[in-house]
């Protein structure tokens, strides 16, 4: 019985610091210093052109070094190898809005016990540049799973692949490296689509590749007879009835041999995610969450489809993709 106790303490115990790591990364990003790390620099060089406290600033370098962020050598410290790629932000790849959503998401969830009591998202006030922010921090988190989707899947030799509120065209642009006769058609707000989709799909050569629809997916007109229709990690964010108007849109738009491919979190006893994801969508939408296989397998039937395939992704945050064709 001690054993037990002790060891769930300790396991307990571990979560006590779990905010710590985003919030010394983002220090880093906010300071501006990732960048200047690209030469090495020890951190009194680092403290005089940033004008900021040497004791404060080398503390901070050391956590980035115990992370594994920076390399540090004969007191200099670097920012090399895999992880000059994942935080400068010339890379597709630089995670540094993903962390600032991160940073984002910890003052909404402090909200988290009225939430629950109520029933409804958190207030708070809406800030412009979120989807920008979220569009582009999401591309590095999804890349490799949408080239390991595009490498997977059997589609038509020439067409049009829709992206429908694509944000940075991640799950297209994944698909369309391994299809080089498809072309991509992102639609999404105006402000993602010039500030998140082009600037990322020029730096991975794919922006010859695509058309553009500017506007919300609910009101604008997405066309007809796309190859391939994608709704990747957006139905989490709606309610029901919006799922199923997208759904609907895809029917309509979508080559009577296309494919519709739905991307999402699905539940999990032995994950954790996906319920942590759950409380998160209770938090910041109004009516999403994470739904199981079965709703998703129904309401593709329902809106008259066929499920061909689910194929799992490269996820250890449980995401699946529904493959599926017109009855």
């Amino acid at each position: 019985m001690e054993k037990d106790l002790a060891s769930k303490i300790e396991e307990l115990g571990e979560y006590g610091f779990a905010f710590a790591p985003v919030h010394i990364i983002v220090t880093a990003i906010q300071l501006d210093l990732f960048h200047l790390l690209e030469e090495a620099k020890t951190s009194a060089e680092l403290a005089r052109i940033k004008g900021i406290s040497y004791r404060g600033v080398t503390r901070l370098l050391e956590a980035l070094v115990t992370l594994g962020v920076l390399s540090k050598r004969e007191n200099r410290y670097l920012l090399e190898g895999p992880m000059s790629q994942l935080f400068l932000p010339s890379s597709p790849l630089c995670m540094g809005p993903y962390f600032l959503h991160l940073e984002n998401l910890y003052r909404i969830w402090a909200h988290l016990p009225q939430v629950v009591t109520s029933g409804r998202q958190a207030e708070r006030d809406r800030n412009p540049e979120f989807p920008v922010i979220l569009a582009r921090g999401l591309f590095p988190l999804h890349w490799f799973q949408a080239l390991d989707l595009g490498e997977k899947l059997k589609t038509p030799d020439k067409g049009e692949v829709l992206d429908v509120a694509g944000g940075s065209g991640v799950w297209s642009a994944g698909i369309l490296k391994h299809h080089p006769c498809l072309q991509g058609v992102l639609l999404d707000l105006p402000p993602v689509v010039e500030n998140a989709a082009k600037p990322i799909l020029n730096k991975i050569h794919l922006l010859n590749r695509y058309r553009f629809l500017p506007g919300d997916m609910f009101e604008i007109s997405w066309g007809k007879g796309y190859k391939c229709i994608i709704l990747g990690h957006i139905c989490h964010a709606l309610g029901e009835d919006d799922i199923k108007d997208l759904i609907e849109k895809s029917r309509q738009a979508i080559d009577p041999q296309g494919i519709l491919i739905i991307i999402d979190f699905l539940p999990h006893p032995q994950n954790v995610f996906p319920a942590i994801f759950n409380l998160n969508m209770l938090l910041a939408t109004k009516e999403g969450g994470v739904r199981s296989q079965e709703e998703s397998i129904q309401w593709l039937r329902n809106g008259g489809f066929t499920i061909q395939q689910i194929l799992s992704l490269r996820d250890k945050k449980g995401s699946k993709a529904f493959i599926a064709t017109l009855r």
